[in-house]
């Protein structure tokens, strides 16, 4: 009874439509179709991603020599990048959120100075709903580049949004080396293949939020 099933797919020349039991509809750039089934708690992120692994997208390859010449990203890195956030961090993203915010202001204590919950003890910061919230908002951003993971001119687009709105709250290089470090220790539970891939991942998108805070001064 949680499970929502496709009722329906619409085909154009260039787009498909999906129709789900939930009244969702998903829309894609492509004309093959598609069956499968997904869980009302899901995500947006996660039905797309179901839809696209039945089409062939986010598909591990296993290849490492395909780096693209931009990213510097493998098919395999995509891979494990999208399928650990997916499998891991999206089923918890709140606690995750947090445990990111507090392994930063273990980094570096002064980074909790721009935000709303500024005067909250460290310490109570878990137990505020207003932290949550952010941690929540935060973990859902990164989710929206890591679904862009596999076009690079949407992940540059987003970055650079990110990073613009970002130059405001006094955020800068070292904020966001930091950030890449928290992100790192967090997710230590992973493989080093895992990591490795996180790793560049997070080079490039901390790249584009740079540029885009620098080029907001």
């Amino acid at each position: 009874e949680d499970e929502v099933e496709l009722i329906k797919a619409y085909k154009t020349n260039t787009h498909s439509f999906y129709l789900f039991t939930n009244s969702v509809i998903v829309c894609c750039e492509v004309t093959s179709q598609a069956y499968c089934r997904i869980r009302k708690r899901d995500s947006f992120w996660s039905i797309m991603g179901s839809v696209l692994s039945w089409l062939g997208y986010g598909v591990d390859t296993g290849r490492t020599d395909d780096a693209d010449p931009l990213t510097k990203l493998t098919s395999r890195d995509r891979y494990l990048v999208k399928k650990s956030w997916e499998s891991i961090v999206m089923k918890q993203p709140t606690e995750y959120g947090i445990r990111l915010f507090m392994r930063l202001f273990e980094i570096q204590p002064n980074h909790q100075k721009p935000f709303p919950f500024r005067d909250i003890p460290t310490q109570e910061l878990p137990k505020s709903k207003k932290f949550h919230a952010h941690c929540n908002s935060v973990i859902y951003s990164v989710g929206s580049m890591v679904g862009a993971i596999d076009d690079n001119e949407l992940l540059e687009s987003i970055g650079l949004k990110i990073g613009s709105n970002h130059k405001t709250r006094s955020v800068d290089r070292q904020a966001l080396k930091d950030v890449k470090q928290a992100m790192t220790d967090v997710f230590s539970f992973m493989t080093k293949e895992e990591l490795d891939a996180w790793s560049r991942a997070l080079d490039i998108g901390l790249k584009y939020m740079t540029q885009g805070i620098e080029e907001r001064k």
